[in-house]
C-alpha cells in the first residue's frame, strides 16, 4: 500500500483546483525558502500555510464541494474535451460504472479527437475479439505470438544532450505514436510501448550512438521505419542505423555494450598539468595489472565502491582528449568522468569537462 502526507494532498488539491490568486501564493513560498517540495525530506507545510495568510488566501475555498454547474477557473482552456462529457463522467462515477478505454474498446466520443484522427494504440477491440472468435468457432489454436524487434541507433546531441534517461523514454514513446507505427504495448493496468534502451548517459553527456530496440505488433520495414521516424525527431535526436531483429535473436536486454567515450576540457578549460599522452599510458598500464582497480564514488550523499578492473577495457590520450571505453552491463557500472579521474589521480569535474559517447557494440554478458 501506499500512503501521502495529507499536507501534500491539501497543498495539490488547492492548485489543481485553484485560479490565477495561487501565482502570488507560489511566488511568496519561494522566496520564504519553499524548494523541491516534492521530496518528503524537504516539504514543509508550515511555510505554505504562511505563504496563504500573507497573500489573505484560504485554501479551503478551493477544497470544498462546488456546484457542477458553477463556472471554474480554468474554463477558458480548451482541452478539447467537452464540458457536459466530463460532467456525464462524474455522474457515472458516483453511481459506479465505468467507460471502456477507447484504446481498446469503442470510442466514447469525448470530443478529444479532431475529424479524421484515428486511435492507432490498440487495434479495435471488437476487430480481435472477432478473430479471435472465428479462430475459436473452427477450432484452431490461438495464433502464437511474434514479436517483430527493430533495433535503431541514434544521436543525442546539442540541446537534447540535457535529457534524462526518463525523457527520452517518454520521448520516444511519443516520436513512434506521432509516426503511426504499430508499436507493441505491455499487458496490465496502465499499458507502456515495448522499448528497451542502452544504459542512460548521465545528463549533460551527448552521444553519437544509442541504442533502442523497439517491438512492433505487426512486420515494419527498415526503409517505413526510417520514413517515418525522422521527420517526427526533436532537434538535437537524429536517426542513424535501423535494423531488423531476426526471430529468435537475443535482445537487446541480453547483451553487454561495449561503449567509447571521449573526454575533451569545456572551452577555455584544459586539462590539469601532469595530464598527458604519457600520463594515460602509465595509468592504463597501471590498471591493466592489477587484480583489483576499486574506485569510490559519493553521490547524493551516498557512498559507493566499484571495482573497475573489469569494465575499463581502454583507455588513452590522443589528439587533445582522452578515450576510455567502458562496459555496461547488469552489474555495477561507473560513469566515464569518475572512471577517467581514478585512473590519473585527479578531479576532472563535470562542469569543466565535456563526455561524447562515440561507439557502442554489443558484447556477450560478462566477457567485455
Amino acid at each position: 500500500m501506499k500512503f501521502q502526507s495529507p499536507e501534500v494532498s491539501e497543498l495539490e488539491g488547492a492548485f489543481s483546483r485553484g485560479d490565477e490568486r495561487l501565482s502570488g501564493v507560489l511566488l511568496r513560498a519561494y522566496r520564504l525558502g519553499a524548494r523541491f517540495d516534492a521530496w518528503t525530506e524537504e516539504f514543509r507545510p508550515g511555510l505554505w500555510a504562511e505563504a496563504f495568510r500573507e497573500e489573505g488566501v484560504d485554501p479551503s475555498e478551493y477544497l470544498r464541494e462546488r456546484n457542477p454547474g458553477a463556472p471554474l477557473s480554468w474554463d477558458f482552456v480548451d482541452a478539447g474535451i467537452e464540458r457536459d462529457f466530463l460532467l456525464a463522467e462524474r455522474e457515472k462515477t458516483l453511481l459506479g460504472e465505468t467507460t471502456p478505454d477507447c484504446r481498446t474498446d469503442l470510442c466514447s466520443d469525448c470530443g478529444a479527437c479532431p475529424p479524421g484522427l484515428r486511435n492507432i494504440t490498440f487495434p479495435p477491440m471488437e476487430e480481435r475479439d472477432a478473430e479471435s472468435l472465428s479462430r475459436a468457432a473452427a477450432g484452431e489454436a490461438p495464433e502464437p505470438a511474434v514479436r517483430h524487434l527493430l533495433r535503431l541507433r541514434y544521436a543525442k546531441e546539442g540541446p537534447a544532450r540535457h535529457l534524462s534517461g526518463l525523457e527520452l523514454q517518454s520521448l520516444w514513446g511519443r516520436v513512434l505514436r506521432k509516426a503511426g507505427l504499430p508499436v507493441a504495448y505491455s499487458r496490465g493496468f496502465n499499458p507502456a510501448p515495448r522499448l528497451s534502451f542502452s544504459p542512460a548517459l548521465p545528463v549533460g553527456a551527448e552521444s553519437l550512438a544509442e541504442v533502442l530496440e523497439v517491438e512492433f505488433t505487426l512486420p515494419v520495414p527498415v526503409s517505413d521505419a526510417q520514413r517515418r521516424i525522422a521527420p517526427c525527431l526533436p532537434a538535437g535526436i537524429s536517426l542513424g542505423e535501423v535494423r531488423q531483429v531476426p526471430p529468435g535473436s537475443p535482445r537487446l536486454s541480453a547483451f553487454d555494450l561495449s561503449c567509447v567515450y571521449a573526454v575533451a576540457p569545456v572551452s577555455p578549460e584544459r586539462f590539469p598539468e601532469g595530464v598527458t599522452p604519457g600520463s594515460a599510458a602509465q595509468a592504463w598500464e597501471r590498471l591493466s595489472s592489477s587484480e583489483a582497480f576499486p574506485v569510490a564514488v559519493e553521490r547524493e550523499g551516498k557512498r559507493s565502491e566499484t571495482d573497475i578492473r573489469r569494465i575499463v577495457t581502454g583507455f588513452l590520450m590522443k589528439e587533445g582528449r582522452l578515450s576510455i571505453t567502458i562496459v555496461h552491463g547488469s552489474g555495477k557500472g561507473i560513469r566515464p568522468l569518475d572512471a577517467a579521474s581514478a585512473l590519473l589521480g585527479v578531479a576532472l569535474p563535470p562542469e569543466r569537462f565535456a563526455v561524447k559517447k562515440l561507439s557502442a557494440d554489443p558484447v556477450p554478458r560478462g566477457k567485455g
